[in-house]
């Protein structure tokens, strides 16, 4: 893959949200269960939860109100695609109605 086919792909998924051409919560929880619902996808997402939970934190870690800040952050969204694969929406949220 070079850097035009990367920059391609990226440009691709910025229409993709909740809210844009008609694409549901209902979608993205098919797209998300599609994607981690196979023995490999099962692996991907383990590593991306483990990933954003990250490791020990030092004592001096623990101190830094940016690093703590910067871990919540990392766990939500690990959080986020987990909840996304694995909870399906309300009945009532088929209509596209923000990114949530």
């Amino acid at each position: 893959m070079n850097d035009q086919d990367i920059a391609d792909f990226i440009e691709a998924l910025r229409p993709v949200r909740v809210g844009r051409g008609g694409y549901t919560r209902l979608d993205r929880y098919r797209d998300f269960r599609a994607v981690f619902s196979s023995e490999q996808g099962k692996r991907v997402l383990s590593q991306i939860i483990d990933y954003s939970e990250g490791g020990l934190l030092s004592e001096m870690d623990a101190e830094s109100h940016a690093k703590l800040a910067f871990r919540a952050g990392m766990r939500r969204v690990g959080a986020i695609i987990s909840a996304w694969a694995a909870v399906p929406p309300p009945e009532d949220s088929d209509q596209p109605n923000g990114d949530t």
